[in-house]
């Protein structure tokens, strides 16, 4: 997460900048993989899924994805105000 007025990272509690395929991520039962990207911790058994994001209206944050699919499987994005996208 990035501080939009600095372009610097955002700090945060776990001081984690970063999730990478490099990551221990944990899997879903189906194999896909729910990234958490929120202020509060989602708990110990999502935490290695988790990016915190900034607390508060004063901090305008954005986030940079990177995707590169290994094939031509449907990739979903969901999110709270955007709905999903296919």
């Amino acid at each position: 997460m990035y501080d939009k007025a600095t372009s610097y990272t955002a700090p945060n509690p776990i001081n984690r900048y970063h999730l990478a395929s490099y990551d221990n991520l944990k899997k879903n039962a189906d194999g896909s993989i729910t990234i958490y990207m929120q202020t509060d911790n989602p708990g110990p058994d999502k935490e290695s899924n988790w990016l915190p994001a900034p607390l508060g209206p004063s901090i305008s944050s954005c986030a940079t994805t990177r995707r590169y699919p290994r094939s031509r499987r449907r990739c979903e994005i969901q999110g709270p105000s955007r709905g999903r996208r296919e």
